[in-house]
Formats: structure tokens, C-alpha cells, sequence
């Protein structure tokens, strides 16, 4: 019986076989290109995989849903149901590891989904409600950093020699 993990593992070399099929027999622009990126790009969040992007470590998946939406807003148009599929997705990854990272395609799927549907529509409340909760979780922890860092300079202060005054 294989463990999670390895089950995890099996799913992201499953995805990325996948996509090297995907850009060996499709071209660059094609929807499927997309959802396959799409899929590599869930398993990759899920295996925790990290790679290099432009001289800085990053999540794989970053870049797997950034291409993925470049297709898609290409062949589906930037205000499509397909395009606030992957967004929401792709907050979904970011949320555990960076809430701060999530708001932007947050937003940008509230907008989509606001210029699709009725403004009342249960989808668009939906979409604010998750938007609203991942803004306060980012307030906060940004409020709690910049606590710890404020308690960590007042700590340097009181045992610090007092500075000559210039």
C-alpha cells in the first residue's frame, strides 16, 4: 500500500508527464496546454515542490498557474468562467503558505465573477467572503510580525548602550 506521500509524488510526476506530453503534441496556445498546467500545477502544490525562477526560489506552482492563466485569458478571454476557475485555484494553493499572495488573484476572480454574474449572485458573495477572510488573515499576521519585530527592537534598546548624541 503506498504511503501519502508517495502518493502525492505519484500524482505530480503523473501531471508532469502530462504536460510533456501536452507541449510535445500541442501548441503553446492550446486550452489543453492550460488544463494540464492547471492539474500540474495542484499537484505541485500539494508535494510542496520548489523550484527557481529568475535567480529566486519560489513554489512550482506559481509559475504552472501564471502560464496556465496566460493561456487562458488568450483563448477564453480575461473575464471567463475558465480564467476565475484558475484563479480560484490558485488562491486555494497560495492561501496555506502565503495569505498575503492569495488576495491579488482573489480579487482579480471577485472582478471576473462580478462581470459574469449579477452582482447579488451567491458565487460573487462567495468570492468577497473568501476575499474578506484572506485580507484579515493577512492583516493579522502582518499586525503580528510587525509586533514581534517592535518587541524585538525595544528588547536590542533596553540592553543596548545608550548611542552619543550627534
Amino acid at each position: 500500500m503506498a504511503t501519502g506521500g508517495g502518493d502525492v509524488a505519484h500524482a505530480a510526476q503523473a501531471a508532469a508527464d502530462v504536460v510533456r506530453w501536452c507541449r510535445e503534441h500541442l501548441s503553446p496556445d492550446d486550452p489543453e496546454l492550460a488544463q494540464a498546467l492547471v492539474r500540474q500545477a495542484v499537484a505541485a502544490s500539494a508535494s510542496g515542490e520548489m523550484a527557481e525562477f529568475s535567480g529566486r526560489v519560489a513554489y512550482r506552482f506559481v509559475s504552472l498557474f501564471e502560464e496556465a492563466l496566460a493561456i487562458q485569458r488568450t483563448a477564453f478571454g480575461p473575464r471567463s468562467e475558465v480564467v476565475a476557475i484558475t484563479l480560484g485555484l490558485y488562491a486555494d494553493c497560495l492561501r496555506p503558505s502565503d495569505p498575503l499572495a492569495a488576495i491579488a488573484p482573489l480579487q482579480e476572480r471577485l472582478t471576473v465573477l462580478w462581470n459574469l454574474r449579477r452582482p447579488l449572485d451567491a458565487d460573487v458573495g462567495e468570492a468577497a467572503c473568501i476575499l474578506a477572510q484572506v485580507q484579515a488573515q493577512a492583516g493579522m499576521l502582518l499586525s503580528k510580525e510587525a509586533a514581534r519585530q517592535y518587541q524585538a527592537c525595544v528588547f536590542v534598546a533596553r540592553r543596548s548602550p545608550s548611542l552619543p548624541a550627534r
